[in-house]
């Protein structure tokens, strides 16, 4: 079994396993199809950030717990925004989302996605900006 790992950020919504010249991230938040939040899109953002870092990372996964890669943005998160009139928060986190995206095509290590499930919105921009992409069966792009 391979090294939990925890940088100087604690996760809360994401795994973060390195071993064997192997970064895996998964994002964790299976009962809301591994939808994007702040949290989750700060959390990611850091993690890419130390795995592109690491010299000890030779190749990195990007994956999601229980049935989904990622269903897209938390539009529930967004609604709630949009009600308390704070869309500008709504906005940053978009260009922060864009901003991992930027990141996953400028890593210079392969990096994988291992769609397990659904991939839609954001989260098949996620998998699209990958340099592989390797799908289950069932998985709905």
């Amino acid at each position: 079994m391979g090294q939990w790992e925890r940088r100087t950020m604690e996760y809360h919504n994401i795994l973060y396993q390195k071993e064997d010249g192997k970064a895996t991230i998964t994002l964790n938040r299976p009962r809301a199809l591994n939808a994007l939040n702040r949290e989750l899109i700060d959390e990611l953002h850091h993690a890419l950030n130390e795995a592109a870092k690491d010299p000890e990372v030779r190749v990195l996964i990007l994956t999601g717990s229980g049935r989904a890669f990622c269903f897209g943005a938390d539009v529930s998160e967004f609604s709630r925004q949009l009600e308390a009139g704070t869309i500008e928060k709504g906005v940053l986190l978009l260009e922060k989302v864009q901003e991992i995206i930027r990141l996953l095509t400028r890593i210079p290590k392969p990096v994988i996605a291992g769609i397990n499930g659904f991939a839609t919105g954001l989260g098949l921009d996620l998998a699209l900006a990958c340099d592989l992409r390797i799908a289950v069966e069932r998985a709905k792009l």
